[in-house]
């Protein structure tokens, strides 16, 4: 496999982009990386069909490869969650590591998303007295006021000093398509090459 330069730069630049907003994972991030990525998987296809000679089997490659991926990452996993959360492949294992790494107070566990005190979310904006602790725990142990999720459907994320209200599934939904529209343009790119040592 032979690599130019300026192809290195794009690949920096992609890899740039996709930590930023695997670091920030909200919907701004989400939309223009998931967008630039069915953006670059369309142009592949077109150059596939316009260029000839080796472009044209690197293109192909790069489509076929990327395309792919997107469909598998797609699929419903066990747990019926779209982009895959929960499935076998090393990819989405390691996002799964990589979620539990890069925000660590959101986590999985036995293949579900729970919550670790003490982290970047909380359920409360300023702390509490021991007086309203004790209160606060009343009212959990009491069942009529538990709630019907298991989950808080609201948090607060402190980024930057800001806290933003987050719902963490969401939260990790948008993670998960990033991660895994990285992943496809990775493998658009080794596929890419792959077909041009074949053809050679």
């Amino acid at each position: 496999m032979k690599f130019r330069i300026d192809e290195f730069l794009i690949v920096v630049a992609v890899v740039g982009l996709a930590v930023i907003s695997l670091l920030r994972s909200d919907a701004i991030f989400e939309t223009i990386f998931f967008s630039f990525t069915l953006l670059f998987v369309l142009l592949s296809v077109l150059l596939a069909v316009g260029r000839t000679g080796g472009a044209r089997v690197f293109w192909t490659g790069f489509g076929i490869s990327s395309i792919s991926y997107l469909v598998v990452a797609h699929l419903p996993d066990a747990d019926d969650m779209v982009p895959r959360h929960n499935g076998p492949e090393i990819t989405t294992q390691l996002l799964r590591r990589g979620f539990n790494w890069l925000h660590s107070s959101t986590y999985f566990k036995d293949n579900n998303l729970m919550p670790k005190p003490g982290g970047v979310f909380s359920v409360q904006d300023q702390p509490l007295d021991f007086r309203a602790q004790v209160d606060a725990i009343q009212e959990i142990i009491d069942p009529d006021n538990w709630p019907s999720e298991p989950f808080p459907a609201k948090l607060s994320l402190v980024f930057g000093g800001q806290q933003l209200a987050v719902d963490p599934f969401a939260f990790c939904e948008r993670f998960m398509r990033i991660g895994h529209s990285a992943w496809a343009l990775f493998f658009g790119w080794i596929g890419g090459h792959f077909a041009l040592t074949i053809d050679n």
